[in-house]
């Protein structure tokens, strides 16, 4: 996902709670750190109960 609000963005992977990332998102995550430097943040979504 690519988020951008007032002059600023940032890449943002979302994953559910019980989801992994592939091979190629590791990749991509681990060379943004090295080389390019760019805004992400990964966001792992849990279920709760319902309330009744």
């Amino acid at each position: 996902m690519f988020l951008y609000r007032d002059r600023s963005f940032e890449f943002v992977e979302v994953k559910s709670s019980s989801d992994k990332l592939n091979a190629k998102q590791k990749r991509w995550i681990a060379d943004n750190s090295t080389f390019l430097h760019l805004p992400f943040r990964l966001v792992k979504l849990h279920r709760t109960m319902a309330r009744h």
